[in-house]
């Protein structure tokens, strides 16, 4: 129910052209079919589950951080090592990407692939505004700004 499968198979297609495309998993699966098709690709790296600081280093080196489906806590974890974001728009992430990221309209395989072919094909100053716009997000959601905000309105 993640998009975990289809992630993999957008990865798998876009192989041939874009062979340095790497997807690193974390955690494990609950379906074998899943975790059958993420052992039998050479593009994917299993991490399995990790702790904090691994974690947090693994997205730190990435280029891209994607989730096709579901919010999760590691979204808001990427924009604080100012990772990019390729993820679906929905209730819960819609405040998380403005210009550190794209969003997936969709989360089959074709528009995943589509969208990583965009991101993965930036030049280098297109790259250096994702940057710039994960620092600008890192600190839009930061304890410190949102804290600031609340005591801002509770004064007016």
């Amino acid at each position: 129910g993640k998009g975990t499968g289809r992630l993999i198979g957008a990865v798998e297609s876009l192989r041939t052209e874009l062979p340095g495309l790497r997807l690193c998993l974390f955690g494990s699966f609950e379906d074998e079919a899943t975790a059958a098709l993420a052992k039998a690709s050479p593009a994917v790296k299993l991490e399995g589950w990790c702790d904090r600081t691994k974690t947090l280093e693994l997205l730190k080196l990435a280029d891209l951080a994607c989730w096709p489906v579901h919010h999760t806590t590691l979204i808001e974890d990427s924009v604080s090592v100012a990772t990019p974001l390729l993820i679906r728009r929905t209730g819960t992430t819609q405040h998380l990407v403005r210009d550190n990221g794209r969003w997936l309209e969709s989360s089959d395989e074709q528009s995943i692939a589509a969208a990583l072919r965009q991101t993965a094909t930036l030049d280098e100053a297109g790259r250096a505004l994702l940057r710039q716009g994960c620092e600008a997000m890192r600190e839009e959601i930061s304890y410190r700004t949102v804290a600031r905000k609340v005591l801002n309105d509770m004064k007016k």
